[in-house]
């Protein structure tokens, strides 16, 4: 008696299926989640504490391009970006901002850096684990 073989077409649907299930689990970091009503509350803040310096479409003035074709903010991470604007600014009041109102403003700057809104907000905790390149 010999033993039965799959038919070819079913061993080559499972080799795809392990394949498919390696590359997602090797798929590129994500970003910390943020609202699209978060980044709208952050666009306020940021004509209100960051567009005199930086330009109201983020292009960059006397502060640098913080999105867009001229370069764009270029952080190692989300965590980082994070800590520069509610540590460092805005210039000559650093700090000065409630934390919800600096994550606001980072929501707005991952959305115009293109990175998609999700179902959560942006917290301090999500936005500290986000090692994901801002800008690059």
């Amino acid at each position: 008696m010999t033993a039965r073989r799959a038919p070819a077409s079913v061993a080559t649907a499972v080799a795809a299926l392990a394949l498919g299930a390696s590359l997602a689990a090797s798929a590129a970091p994500r970003h910390a989640s943020y609202t699209v009503e978060q980044a709208e509350r952050g666009r306020f803040a940021y004509i209100q504490h960051c567009a005199e310096c930086h330009g109201g479409e983020l292009e960059g003035q006397f502060g640098p391009a913080l999105a867009g074709p001229s370069g764009a903010i270029q952080y190692h991470s989300g965590a980082e970006l994070y800590a520069y604007v509610s540590t460092q600014m805005p210039s000559g009041n650093a700090g000065a901002l409630p934390p919800s109102e600096y994550l606001d403003i980072t929501a707005f700057i991952y959305q115009r850096s293109g990175v998609p809104a999700g179902v959560h907000p942006l917290t301090v905790a999500s936005v500290a684990r986000d090692t994901t390149p801002v800008g690059k």
